[in-house]
């Protein structure tokens, strides 16, 4: 049996770990976590980190318009584009896989290493890189808790 002074080493290393542990899980987890805003939020429901949309396409789009073609690399995934449905922001892929994750002092930054991530914060705002409550609420509970549940468990055997 452990005695009061042991256990209380382990919870002080515990703590004093816990940032390095939730770093390791954002990393092992970046995927899943940038795919709640960019594949959740922006692709299906096109909506911010507000839950509020983000805007609608005037006119309909299919790959083989010409006004699409005359952009050059696109990737089929995000088309077609209907009239009235939400931005999805899916053009030629390059937003999409630019999306990362910065985590520092326990705050977590989602944004596009693309070159219109500039462009796409000036016109729809900050909030487009933001998570929403409920992907907030997914993150915490089925990602975070359960990384630091069993890095705990690793310290205390």
């Amino acid at each position: 049996m452990a005695t009061i002074t042991q256990i209380k080493k382990k919870v002080d290393v515990a703590r004093k770990g816990i940032p390095q542990a939730t770093d390791k899980i954002i990393k092992d987890n970046e995927q899943l976590i940038v795919d709640l805003v960019r594949k959740n939020q922006l692709f299906e429901n096109g909506i911010n980190g507000l839950g509020q949309n983000i805007g609608v396409y005037k006119y309909d789009y299919d790959t083989s318009d010409t006004f699409v073609q005359q952009l050059g690399a696109f990737d089929p995934i995000g088309f077609p584009k209907k009239a009235g449905e939400p931005y999805n922001f899916y053009w030629s892929n390059g937003t999409y896989k630019g999306f990362t994750v910065k985590y520092a002092n326990f705050e977590l930054i989602i944004f596009s290493t693309d070159n219109k991530f500039g462009e796409l914060v000036s016109t729809y705002g900050k909030e487009i890189f933001w998570m929403t409550d409920e992907n907030q609420t997914i993150l915490s509970e089925t990602i975070i808790r359960p990384g630091l549940l069993n890095y705990l468990k690793t310290i205390f055997k």
